[in-house]
C-alpha cells in the first residue's frame, strides 16, 4: 500500500504535467473519483489516495499506460523507482534507530544490574558470613508465657 500511494500521487502529477489523461476510459464509478482527485487541491488528494483500493490502483495505472507514449509511461517508472528507493532508505533508517533503542534500552538494564549488584556487595555482612557458626539467639526481657498452656482460660471481649 505504501508503494501504491506516491505511485498514485505521482501517476497523477505526470498526468496533469504531460498530457491529459482520460478519465473517460475508466468505469462508470470511478472515472468521476479520479476526476475529482485530478482537479482537487494537494492537501485534499493526499487524503482522497487512500480511498482508492488495490483494485482501482490497478485499472488506473493500466489506463494510463495505454493513454500514454513509452517515453510517458518510462518517465514515471524512474519516478517510481525513485520514491521506493526513498521508502527503503527510510525503511532502513528507522530500523537502524529502532536497534539503537534496543541497545540503549539493553545497556540501562545492564547498568543497572551492575548497580545492584555492586551495592549488594557493599552492605554489612551478615554474622553468618564472619564464624560460620549460627548466630546467638537474643534474649527478651520479658518473660515468655503462653495462658493457654498454663490452663488459663482466654478472655473473649474487651470487658470481660
Amino acid at each position: 500500500m505504501i508503494k501504491l500511494i506516491p505511485l498514485l500521487f505521482f501517476m497523477s502529477a505526470l498526468a496533469s504535467l504531460s498530457a491529459e489523461f482520460d478519465t473517460n476510459t475508466l468505469s462508470e464509478s470511478l472515472a468521476p473519483r479520479v476526476k475529482d482527485f485530478l482537479e482537487a487541491d494537494t492537501a485534499k488528494a493526499r487524503s482522497a489516495m487512500a480511498g482508492f483500493n488495490d483494485e482501482e490502483l490497478q485499472r488506473i495505472v493500466n489506463a494510463f499506460k495505454k493513454d500514454h507514449a513509452s517515453g510517458d509511461q518510462r518517465m514515471f517508472w524512474l519516478t517510481e523507482e525513485f520514491y521506493r528507493r526513498n521508502a527503503e532508505r527510510v525503511a532502513a533508517e528507522r530500523i537502524r534507530y529502532l536497534y539503537y533503542a534496543v541497545l540503549a534500552a539493553l545497556a540501562i538494564i545492564a547498568g543497572f544490574t551492575a548497580f545492584t549488584y555492586a551495592s549488594a556487595r557493599h552492605r554489612a555482612p551478615s554474622p553468618m558470613a564472619n564464624t560460620g557458626a549460627p548466630p546467638h539467639p537474643v534474649e527478651s526481657a520479658f518473660p515468655k508465657t503462653n495462658s493457654r498452656a498454663q490452663g488459663k482460660p482466654r478472655k473473649r471481649g474487651r470487658f470481660k
